[in-house]
Parts: C-alpha cells; sequence; structure tokens
C-alpha cells in the first residue's frame, strides 16, 4: 500500500509530492482570499438590535432579521 504513495504519478513526481502540493496550494489559495477578498459596501449598513437577541449589522433599505427574518 506504501509503494502506491511512492510510485511516479507524472512528470517524475511521486503521488505523495503531487498531494503535498496539492494541499500547499490549497492553503495558499485560502489565505490569499482571506487576505485580498471582497470587502462588503457598509455605506448602506447600519447597527440595530432585534428582539429575538440578536444585534449587528443590516441593510438600511430591508431591515430583515438575519436569526428570525422578522422586520427590525
Amino acid at each position: 500500500m506504501l509503494d502506491l504513495l511512492y510510485m511516479e504519478a507524472f512528470l517524475g513526481f511521486n503521488v505523495m509530492e503531487v498531494i503535498g502540493a496539492a494541499v500547499l496550494l490549497f492553503v495558499v489559495v485560502a489565505i490569499l482570499k482571506r487576505v485580498f477578498g471582497r470587502k462588503v459596501n457598509t455605506d448602506h449598513m447600519i447597527q440595530l438590535s432585534c428582539k429575538c437577541g440578536w444585534d449587528g449589522q443590516v441593510s438600511k433599505y430591508t431591515r430583515r432579521c438575519p436569526k428570525c427574518n422578522g422586520t427590525i
């Protein structure tokens, strides 16, 4: 079974190296998405609290609670 991990996958790289590179690529992409991700436009957001106990930012146009879906 361990011999399969060290077989040549392609272009001289073995399976373990390909898996390691894929995991590393996934981690780098996740970090870059977090750092350079799209920022939320807060010009139309207001800070409110709902009677269900939720407190946070909602759109000033719809004013719906994300927890109970009630109007605020």
